[in-house]
């Protein structure tokens, strides 16, 4: 019975909310294209939280993707006029073209102001990449987060790539781990150089996960056995790439 005294008064106040935030979203996710001369016009509100990529400030209005610099910065609720000089540029993505804020939806941009608030704290309580992460995956923050093994080879200026696995071992009470590789490079300057041989990586499970900095999007699975004295059943293991700041590595060249 107290549950459903519960839903009875939550309700009324959850339902218009929701109809609120439909009707806000069709009436201004609808992006007014016009073209003048040869120019294209689009405008249109913000409607999902911008973010940074590759050093550029990307947002959409309507259907059109737009990369700029990280100054100004647009926040959710702006209401934006892009000109453009790119032919139907409202199917596809722009890069830093001319941008006027026409007006604000103040709501929402006090939503984009409290998250601002809720990043800044959990960057400060919690180091990188855990900051990152938790935020992702609790208010889909999504800054710089490499897409591929390329882009952050490109954060690298030296150190060592490490590919494929020939088993390793773990102690569990002391949390020690020894993981051998199939085969290495080496990083100089953001590039693959020399082969590495017999490679191998040490070190302490809690200590290496706080080292790592980054991680990108291409998780990737693959399948295998395990067993001992002739005992086997199949397993499947994944992951993607992982970038460590301070780690043993040791092999031979």
């Amino acid at each position: 019975m107290p549950d459903i005294q519960v839903l009875r008064y939550t309700i009324p106040f959850i339902l218009p909310l929701v109809l609120l935030g439909v009707f806000v979203f069709r009436t201004y996710n609808t992006a007014n294209y016009t073209d003048y001369m040869g120019t294209g016009v689009v405008e249109g509100t913000i409607l999902k939280h911008p973010y940074i990529k590759n050093g550029r400030q990307a947002f959409q209005v309507g259907n059109l993707t737009v990369m700029t610099g990280l100054y100004p910065k647009y926040k959710l609720g702006d209401m934006i006029r892009v000109i453009t000089n790119e032919d139907k540029a409202v199917l596809g993505i722009v890069y830093y073209p001319h941008l006027e804020v026409t007006g604000h939806i103040g709501f929402l941009n006090k939503i984009s102001d409290f998250r601002d608030r809720i990043i800044r704290k959990i960057q400060k309580l919690l180091p990188e990449p855990h900051a990152d992460l938790v935020l992702g995956m609790t208010i889909g923050h999504k800054d710089d987060v490499p897409s591929s093994f390329n882009e952050m080879l490109s954060t690298i200026k030296d150190g060592y790539y490490l590919k494929g696995t020939l088993g390793g071992q773990v102690n569990p009470g002391t949390g020690e781990f020894l993981f051998n590789a199939q085969y290495g490079f080496k990083i100089v300057n953001c590039e693959l150089k020399e082969l590495v041989k017999g490679v191998s990586l040490t070190g302490s499970i809690l200590s290496t996960l706080k080292n790592i900095s980054l991680v990108a999007k291409d998780l990737e699975f693959s399948s295998g056995t395990c067993g001992k004295d002739g005992q086997h059943v199949p397993v499947g293991d994944g992951a993607p790439h992982i970038k460590i700041d301070l780690a043993r590595v040791g092999g031979q060249e």
